[in-house]
């Protein structure tokens, strides 16, 4: 009888990530002023959250309302309110505005880095033009005040960058 060779164990079956598709390898889309790419800006709106979301950040500046934190390669900046320092580590502050500019994003209605302002009409017609290129998308009360929740900054006749409020 010929001796047998022990057989490897057998694989473990692969489970899922636990962690979330980075914000890279997946669509860059800004709902409203809910949600940029998966991460919920009014609940609980934190930087610890934002880090979950868009991975290390390349920079990170306190300032004295709060903090600044950029995504270079995503081409956003995120401002969390709170106490300087503080508000820079995780938790952190809670979520104050957002500039979005870099290439790939868009709102949930389509409309997109470079798209011309004849589109951002057609798919925001009841947004307002305000002075310096802001267009306001959506508008929200606050204590009975509007706001631009989301707005878009038209550039040459397209939209150069948004802001989430």
């Amino acid at each position: 009888m010929r001796p047998t060779t022990p057989k490897p164990p057998a694989a473990a079956p692969r489970r899922p990530p636990t962690t979330q598709q980075p914000v890279a390898a997946r669509v860059r889309r800004i709902i409203g002023d809910e949600d940029i790419s998966g991460y919920a800006i009014l609940a609980p709106g934190k930087l610890a959250g934002a880090l979950t979301t868009f991975g290390k950040p390349t920079s990170t500046r306190p300032n004295p309302g709060g903090c600044e934190v950029s995504w270079q390669r995503l081409g956003l900046k995120i401002v969390f309110a709170g106490s300087g320092a503080r508000a820079c580590a995780a938790p952190g502050g809670r979520f104050s505005g957002a500039v979005v500019a870099g290439d790939g994003w868009r709102t949930e209605r389509r409309l997109g880095i470079g798209s011309p302002v004849t589109r951002l009409r057609a798919l925001y017609p009841t947004a307002e033009e305000y002075p310096g290129g802001w267009w306001a998308l959506v508008i929200r009360r606050r204590k009975g005040y509007p706001y631009p929740g989301l707005g878009a900054k038209i550039v040459k006749g397209r939209v150069s960058a948004f802001y989430v409020q």
